[in-house]
């Protein structure tokens, strides 16, 4: 009992431990893995609560004056006259084809074989739509009536990534999904384990095989290798979920189970292939994988097991997918945070990993680290990091708000905001082309009218504007788009100012990653937008009510041409453009509901560039392009060189064209391919500085008597393949030194050992106190009972 009151009070004096410090993870923007979390402690959310997608969604379009359209003209009169060098602008087919569909939601994804798959739903029925190729660029659609009883769950139609001819579709009461496995022609209807779910986070299927999938429905994990047909529960009360392939073949769900102790839960890896399950760690407070990556948050105690003095550290492992007995986590040079403080696990790449630490969850900011290869020693990017968590009257949750974004069309850059000022709605673009090893604001396009001021950049309108669009009366459908089979191309809405001006959204395009933007002249307002043909072409529609045109570019966005839709009374762009996941197709796809005598149905747009293109590329067709031409700096040590259509060839590319690099080029180290050292600050004038209060011997890593360390503060950035220079070789001298002064940490076998020597400790003092306890009642007890016998039997 003595035991079981103690360990009530232990519980209720760490509760709120667990509701500050989340250790968050998050997938990478350029990875195609569908992430999805599950917890339930009242911290802040890891996914949009479903009261602000609805929020959100509900917002109205943004709608402009008829005289601000006439004053504001697609580029210029010039060019509206050349028609972007197309002598026929006209052939575009833009084909408006009625769904004959009063459905209450639609649902559309690109299968196998360039098909269209549509599932329309009504509150007691499900209609299927299939859309496939006929010669030059037309598609025919046709339906297949009552091949899934019932209603369908809206977003709930998914694409297996191992197979794009494998699909689901979950129920309306999320008792059942569908499946088909050629494409949408035939269906299988399989129940499910339970219908406490989200059909948008909680149902994956893998990316290894289409055949296994895996559920977290409230706090428990179901797990299947039948597509469904048969489901194994895993494990209960779970509270975070994550998804991660080791390589191409092995595939694994990490998940963390609510542990004995407040703040220590016990963190389980299950693979997929084979469905066995290990533990990794009995004393995890969070982790997050990403990557090749998995780190784990853990809680570190001064004194006692159970004492106020706490801190989470991080760890890391690099080869979660080993034997149990053979990984091995090291611990990461971070600060250490308090339980009013967190990590983020913004990002990582190839050779290395982005944490983001805040002082608080609300302070707005904070600071923006990079790692080296290991992800173990990191040091500071960016200071003034944007992350904020938000607090909305309309929801009891939280919600965390950052505008990382890695951009996929070029390696190494990234973008992000910075706050400036005391007040932290104040904010600017950042840039970076070198993997975080420095930062800049973006040049703004030459028709900016500050092109050249340099209180004057280009503000990226990101996850915040989305936030706050509904104050603006506006929507953003599409913040920010690249694709990795579109070299150097990115698209989305911007501002031009000394900060970001959401009020005010422009279109924006840059086709060198990053390094200069244009804006084509569209009038302001927000957008939807796509890419096509590799990137040859990119296609733009008015995020509004009522859309009667769009503008497409042919050349890489350095010209567009407005097109007249066929359309009969009123078209609303209700669910935007579908386009190719790869960007290889010639068509698009316009959805959204027309208006008409009769009423209002489901209509489908395609856009088909064939015809306008008319014929294949042929090498003359073709230049040469290097990424990160910029002066003299060639980021990451070395340039890439692509073919990629001229501006004035009017040509599609052909099936199979190659995106990929065709040659690759060394550079010599710089000054660009460095980076300050861990407890270093990058300077103005491009040295680092150690930082203030900033002991040397804190680089020892635990336990270790010596390390070694850069004269200068530089090293060099992961993954950087630059050849070594004379600079290079000069800043990157290094000595060694001692580990004098540094108090050796409790590494992550360590606190667990101390935890665990604490708790036996404190056991056996409690055993003690009730042992005495007991022999003071018999005592009692024996002493009562004499008393009592010598009352009946004096003589005795």
């Amino acid at each position: 009992m003595a035991g079981r009151i103690g360990l009530v009070v232990v519980i209720l004096a760490a509760v709120f431990s667990l509701t500050c410090g989340n250790l968050y993870g998050r997938s990478s923007a350029g990875k195609t893995t569908r992430q999805f979390v599950k917890r339930r402690d009242p911290s802040p959310s890891f996914r949009p609560h479903l009261a602000l997608r609805q929020k959100l969604a509900e917002a109205k379009p943004f709608s402009y004056p008829a005289a601000e359209l006439g004053a504001r003209t697609a580029r210029s009169a010039d060019a509206d006259e050349r028609n972007c060098g197309l002598k026929k602008p006209d052939l575009l087919e833009t084909d408006a084809m009625p769904l004959s569909e009063t459905a209450e939601t639609i649902q559309a994804v690109w299968v196998e074989d360039d098909n269209i798959l549509i599932v329309a739903s009504d509150s007691d029925r499900a209609t299927v739509w299939l859309g496939v190729p006929k010669s030059y660029g037309i598609f025919s659609f046709s339906p297949h009536p009552n091949l899934i009883p019932g209603a369908v769950a809206p977003s709930s139609l998914q694409v297996a990534p191992a197979s794009h001819r494998r699909a689901i579709v979950v129920s309306k009461d999320k008792k059942a999904m569908f499946v088909t496995s050629n494409g949408g022609k035939t269906w299988v209807k399989v129940l499910l384990p339970s219908s406490g779910f989200d059909v948008t986070d909680d149902l994956y299927i893998s990316e290894v095989s289409p055949d296994h999938m895996i559920l977290a429905a409230g706090t428990e994990l179901f797990h299947s290798h039948s597509a469904g047909e048969e489901w194994e529960r895993v494990a209960d009360d779970v509270l975070l979920v994550r998804m991660a392939k080791n390589d191409s073949r092995n595939e694994y769900a990490f998940f963390l189970t609510l542990g004995r102790h407040p703040g220590l839960n016990t963190l389980h890896r299950l693979s997929i292939p084979w469905g066995k399950r290990d533990v990794l760690d009995p004393h995890a407070y969070r982790f997050a994988v990403d990557g090749r990556y998995l780190f784990v948050s853990r809680q570190n105690f001064s004194g006692s097991a159970m004492s106020d003095n706490v801190s989470r550290r991080l760890y890391v492992c690099s080869d979660f997918g080993a034997d149990v007995s053979e990984i091995a986590f090291s611990e990461v040079q971070l600060p250490s945070v308090t339980p009013e403080q967190f990590y983020v696990i913004m990002a990582t790449h190839e050779a290395g990993a982005f944490i983001h630490v805040s002082l608080n969850q609300s302070s707005g900011s904070g600071g923006l680290y990079v790692s080296d290869s290991s992800a173990t020693r990191f040091s500071l990017s960016l200071s003034n990091h944007f992350y904020k968590v938000f607090s909305l009257k309309e929801i009891e949750w939280r919600y965390p708000v950052d505008d990382f974004y890695e951009v996929k069309s070029m390696r190494g850059v990234y973008v992000t905001t910075a706050v400036t000022g005391k007040n932290d709605s104040t904010h600017v673009t950042m840039i970076t082309f070198n993997n975080g090893g420095k930062w800049s604001r973006l040049h703004p396009p030459t028709s900016s009218g500050c092109h050249g001021n340099s209180e004057c950049s280009l503000h990226l309108h990101l996850h915040y504007s989305l936030l706050v669009a509904s104050e603006y009366n506006r929507s953003y459908s599409a913040p920010l788009l690249s694709t990795e089979t579109a070299v150097g191309i990115i698209i989305g809405h911007g501002s031009y100012g000394v900060t970001r001006n959401d009020s005010e959204p422009r279109l924006v395009v840059s086709n060198d990653g990053g390094y200069s933007w244009m804006d084509p002249g569209l009038p302001v307002g927000t957008y939807v937008y796509g890419i096509a043909d590799y990137g040859n072409i990119i296609v733009v529609a008015p995020d509004s009510e009522n859309v009667e045109y769009i503008w497409f570019s042919h050349n890489r966005g350095e010209c567009f041409v407005k097109q007249l839709l066929d359309t009969t009374e009123f078209f609303s762009l209700s669910r935007g453009l579908l386009m190719d996941p790869r960007a290889s197709s010639l068509t698009a796809f316009m959805m959204g509901v027309e208006g008409n005598e009769t009423g209002d149905e489901w209509r489908m747009i395609t856009l088909n560039f064939k015809r306008l293109l008319q014929r294949k590329c042929v090498p003359s067709d073709y230049q040469k392009w290097v990424e990160h031409v910029n002066k003299d700096a060639c980021p990451l040590g070395y340039r890439d060189t692509y073919n990629i259509t001229k501006s004035l060839s009017i040509c599609y590319n052909e099936q199979g064209y190659k995106y990929k690099p065709i040659l690759n080029e060394r550079c010599d180290c710089s000054t660009e391919d460095l980076e300050c050292d861990y407890g270093y600050n990058r300077t103005k004038d491009d040295t680092c500085e150690r930082m203030k209060g900033y002991n040397l011997a804190d680089d020892c890593p635990p336990g270790a008597k010596y390390f070694n360390r850069t004269k200068s503060g530089f090293r060099l950035i992961p993954g950087d393949r630059c050849l070594p220079s004379s600079v290079s070789r000069q800043l990157l001298k290094t000595e060694q030194l001692p580990c004098v002064g540094h108090e050796e940490e409790a590494g992550f076998d360590n606190a667990r050992e101390a935890i665990r020597r604490a708790g036996v400790t404190a056991g056996r003092v409690v055993g003690g106190v009730i042992i005495a306890l007991i022999v003071v009642a018999f005592a009692v007890v024996a002493f009562y009972c004499f008393l009592r016998c010598r009352e009946h039997s004096p003589a005795t």
